[in-house]
Protein backbone atom coordinates (compact mmCIF):
# COMPACT_ATOMS: atom_id res chain seq x y z
CA UNK A 1 0.00 0.00 0.00
CA UNK A 2 1.88 3.50 -1.26
CA UNK A 3 1.31 6.37 1.62
CA UNK A 4 1.74 4.05 4.55
CA UNK A 5 3.74 6.32 7.43
CA UNK A 6 6.77 4.29 8.52
CA UNK A 7 6.51 2.43 11.93
CA UNK A 8 5.61 -1.52 13.23
CA UNK A 9 1.93 -2.53 11.91
CA UNK A 10 -0.18 -5.94 12.57
CA UNK A 11 -1.40 -7.15 10.06
CA UNK A 12 -4.71 -9.64 9.83
CA UNK A 13 -5.90 -11.55 6.59
CA UNK A 14 -9.25 -12.98 6.61
CA UNK A 15 -11.20 -14.43 3.57
CA UNK A 16 -14.52 -16.22 3.22
CA UNK A 17 -13.70 -19.99 3.51
CA UNK A 18 -10.06 -19.65 5.08
CA UNK A 19 -8.08 -19.54 7.85
CA UNK A 20 -7.94 -16.37 9.64
CA UNK A 21 -3.85 -15.86 9.10
CA UNK A 22 -2.34 -13.07 11.17
CA UNK A 23 1.46 -11.65 11.38
CA UNK A 24 2.91 -8.50 14.20
CA UNK A 25 5.45 -6.49 14.13
CA UNK A 26 5.48 -6.03 10.86
CA UNK A 27 7.95 -3.00 10.30
CA UNK A 28 8.32 -0.77 7.45
CA UNK A 29 11.04 2.20 6.73
CA UNK A 30 10.35 5.21 4.47
CA UNK A 31 9.94 3.82 0.51
CA UNK A 32 10.86 0.42 1.28
CA UNK A 33 8.57 -2.41 -1.20
CA UNK A 34 8.20 -4.53 1.71
CA UNK A 35 6.11 -8.70 1.09
CA UNK A 36 4.52 -10.42 3.50
CA UNK A 37 3.92 -13.88 2.62
CA UNK A 38 1.24 -15.00 3.86
CA UNK A 39 -0.24 -19.05 3.79
CA UNK A 40 -3.98 -19.53 4.51
CA UNK A 41 -5.86 -22.50 4.51
CA UNK A 42 -9.22 -23.79 3.87
CA UNK A 43 -11.37 -23.20 6.70
CA UNK A 44 -12.81 -26.16 8.41
CA UNK A 45 -16.70 -26.39 8.15
CA UNK A 46 -17.14 -25.55 11.73
CA UNK A 47 -18.76 -22.48 12.21
CA UNK A 48 -19.52 -20.53 15.43
CA UNK A 49 -23.10 -18.70 15.98
CA UNK A 50 -23.06 -16.03 18.31
CA UNK A 51 -26.65 -14.90 19.58
CA UNK A 52 -26.83 -12.62 22.13
CA UNK A 53 -30.09 -10.54 23.65
CA UNK A 54 -30.44 -7.45 25.33
CA UNK A 55 -33.36 -5.86 26.59
CA UNK A 56 -35.15 -2.50 24.31
CA UNK A 57 -34.22 1.01 25.65
CA UNK A 58 -37.80 1.60 25.15
CA UNK A 59 -39.80 3.44 28.18
CA UNK A 60 -43.57 1.73 27.84
CA UNK A 61 -45.17 3.44 30.56
CA UNK A 62 -45.22 6.96 29.08
CA UNK A 63 -46.04 8.63 25.93
CA UNK A 64 -44.75 11.68 26.15
CA UNK A 65 -41.68 13.37 23.91
CA UNK A 66 -38.93 15.25 24.00
CA UNK A 67 -37.68 17.98 21.24
CA UNK A 68 -34.09 20.72 22.01
CA UNK A 69 -35.27 23.48 19.72
CA UNK A 70 -32.75 25.19 18.15
CA UNK A 71 -31.46 28.92 17.68
CA UNK A 72 -32.33 29.28 14.49
CA UNK A 73 -35.80 27.70 15.13
CA UNK A 74 -36.31 30.05 17.92
CA UNK A 75 -35.06 33.50 15.94
CA UNK A 76 -37.34 32.53 12.62
CA UNK A 77 -40.38 31.97 14.71
CA UNK A 78 -42.93 34.66 14.68
CA UNK A 79 -43.51 35.78 18.29
CA UNK A 80 -45.71 38.28 18.12
CA UNK A 81 -46.94 38.25 22.05
CA UNK A 82 -44.47 35.72 22.87
CA UNK A 83 -46.58 33.10 23.47
CA UNK A 84 -44.37 30.36 24.62
CA UNK A 85 -47.15 27.35 23.43
CA UNK A 86 -45.81 28.44 19.77
CA UNK A 87 -42.34 27.10 20.76
CA UNK A 88 -44.09 23.51 21.61
CA UNK A 89 -45.83 23.70 17.84
CA UNK A 90 -42.20 23.77 16.23
CA UNK A 91 -41.72 20.09 16.79
CA UNK A 92 -43.97 18.16 13.93
CA UNK A 93 -45.32 15.66 16.85
CA UNK A 94 -47.06 18.47 18.60
CA UNK A 95 -50.71 19.37 17.64
CA UNK A 96 -52.66 22.87 18.97
CA UNK A 97 -56.05 21.32 20.63
CA UNK A 98 -58.36 23.57 19.08
CA UNK A 99 -61.41 21.92 20.94
CA UNK A 100 -63.68 24.53 22.44
CA UNK A 101 -63.35 24.89 26.35
CA UNK A 102 -67.03 25.70 28.00
CA UNK A 103 -67.98 28.55 29.79
CA UNK A 104 -67.45 28.94 33.24
CA UNK A 105 -70.96 28.29 35.12
CA UNK A 106 -71.80 30.77 37.23
CA UNK A 107 -73.39 30.12 40.39
CA UNK A 108 -77.07 31.86 41.63
CA UNK A 109 -77.05 34.33 44.01
CA UNK A 110 -77.51 33.17 47.50
CA UNK A 111 -79.37 36.26 48.91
Amino acid sequence: MRLLPPGVYSVTVEAAGFTKAEASGVSITVGQMAELPVAVSIASGKEVVEVSSEAALVETSRSSTTDTIGQRRIDNLPINGRNYINFTLTDSRVVRDNARTPAPRRLPDST
